[in-house]
């Protein structure tokens, strides 16, 4: 039972959900934040105006602050942000902004959709690790 219980803690402390599940977990920060790298969005103006001026790839993250996958996934796409030039970010709580959720048929959370030129090209549902994000994001699209 202690190695079980060991083992548990060893894993999650590997793939970073330590402080998820001891309830540290960063979630969303709020609008306007200045020291993100992912752009919060409340509008659907707002939104289709950044993804009309952002001419390559847009990355655009549904959730909200009581789900679990989605603080999760938070921390891993504030690294993305950070780390790719060529990628805007922009997230959206569901809760603030059911109007942006509605337009895009957000059924599940966290559901990420991939742009490009501002036309949706792929929807990814659930929380994905750094590694699988990254592949789902340079993947082509037929």
């Amino acid at each position: 039972m202690r190695t079980a219980l060991l083992v548990s803690v060893v894993l999650l402390g590997l793939l970073g959900l330590g402080a998820y599940v001891a309830g540290g977990a960063p979630g969303p920060k709020p609008a306007g934040s200045t020291t993100s790298a992912v752009k919060h969005v409340s509008t659907l103006k707002e939104l289709e105006t950044l993804l009309a001026a952002h001419p390559g790839t847009v990355l655009v993250d549904l959730g909200a602050t009581w789900c679990g996958p989605c603080r999760m996934l938070a921390p891993i796409l504030e690294e993305v942000a950070g780390e790719r030039s060529d990628l805007a970010v922009l997230t959206v709580d569901v809760d603030q902004s059911p109007e942006i959720a509605q337009a895009l048929d957000v059924r599940s959370l966290p559901t990420l959709v991939k742009f490009r030129a501002g036309r949706p090209v792929a929807r990814a549902v659930g929380f994905r690790p750094k590694a699988l994000l990254l592949e789902w994001l340079d993947a082509s699209v037929d």
